[in-house]
């Protein structure tokens, strides 16, 4: 059966069949990981993985024959691979993927520069080193059409991404990344930073929802002066060294994580769920929360706070201890 008689056989009904018919026809061969996931849309749009298992002619031939728009490409040291990876970028079958994931293996340290153009019509980039590699590398230029970047499993990655796209939503860092980011774009949703970063943000996005320090390797080390808190912010965990007084909480902020905070907050927002606030580490979080919602239900303190008693019955408190949010650094 030809290649051409497979594709007049996929019908809306029949795309649960596409895989198996195409393995069929030999069109990929079964011992490679070459096809991970189908879509649903028709025509034929299809999600790979690619990696040194997979001759130069098959990825070719599988590129020129369906539209691909989710491409997940395994790097390696493999060098006809790489090649391959690398002519890849220059065919017009590249232009069209949307979805792009970079994994490193565990001998990649050599693969620095794996990509040196990424796709016009790119939407959702996502680079990954947990098969125990430490790449350190740069990004070409970002499509403006870039809604999500996650390298926030990239832990070595430290490069210049200015300017960010006009278009992002989302914005994911490692715990390498230490450059400035220089204006945050209007429509960024969700800002994820961790690590080392420690440089101002500049004025916060106005539909931001997350400013997240993540608790991951190394100990969040920002301390910079925050603007006006958008009104759309629901979750704001700052670092474990932040201790820059806050302005007025936004009214629909929902979780709140203040590591060593000890400055007073204005009345806490009726939304608010959880909050955690210092670490443990003396001095004690030495203010009173004012005006506490009945919408809160999860609390982290220190044992010592003076006003538990503020707290109703249905709140439940965790304690917080001298190493709860200890990593290991110096003050």
């Amino acid at each position: 059966m030809s290649v051409a008689t497979v594709r007049r056989r996929i019908s809306e009904d029949m795309s649960s069949q596409v895989l198996s018919s195409m393995l069929d026809t030999g069109f990929f061969p079964k011992e490679c990981r070459a096809l991970n996931r189908f879509t649903s849309m028709l025509p034929l749009r299809m999600a790979v993985r690619l990696d040194e298992c997979i001759l130069a002619s098959e990825i070719y031939s599988m590129l020129s024959r369906c539209t691909v728009r989710s491409v997940t490409l395994v790097l390696s040291a493999d060098e006809e691979f790489m090649s391959t990876v690398s002519a890849l970028q220059d065919t017009e079958a590249w232009n069209n993927v949307e979805r792009l994931t970079l994994e490193w293996d565990s001998d990649a340290e050599a693969v620095l520069e794996p990509i040196t153009r990424l796709p016009p019509q790119l939407r959702h980039l996502k680079c990954m080193d947990e098969y125990g590699a430490h790449v350190s590398f740069e990004l070409p230029t970002l499509p403006a059409s870039l809604e999500s970047i996650d390298l926030s499993s990239c832990h070595d990655f430290d490069g210049d991404i200015r300017p960010l796209p006009p278009a992002l939503k989302v914005l994911k860092l490692g715990g390498s990344f230490d450059m400035p980011l220089g204006p945050l774009p209007p429509s960024l949703q969700v800002l994820e930073l961790d690590g080392r970063f420690n440089h101002p943000l500049g004025p916060l996005p106005p539909g931001l929802e997350d400013l997240i320090f993540v608790r991951c390797r190394e100990p969040c080390v920002f301390d910079q002066t925050l603007g006006p808190l958008p009104a759309s912010l629901k979750r704001l965990h700052l670092s474990h060294r932040f201790n820059q007084p806050l302005g007025l909480l936004p009214s629909n902020l929902e979780s709140l994580e203040l590591f060593q905070y000890n400055h007073p907050l204005t009345p806490l927002p009726p939304t608010l769920a959880r909050i955690v606030i210092n670490s443990g580490r003396e001095p004690c979080y030495a203010h009173r929360l004012d005006r506490i919602p009945p919408t809160l239900k999860e609390v982290t303190i220190a044992r010592e706070y003076r006003f538990l008693t503020d707290f109703g019955s249905d709140v439940g408190i965790t304690y917080a201890v001298d190493d709860y949010f200890d990593y290991g650094y110096d003050d």
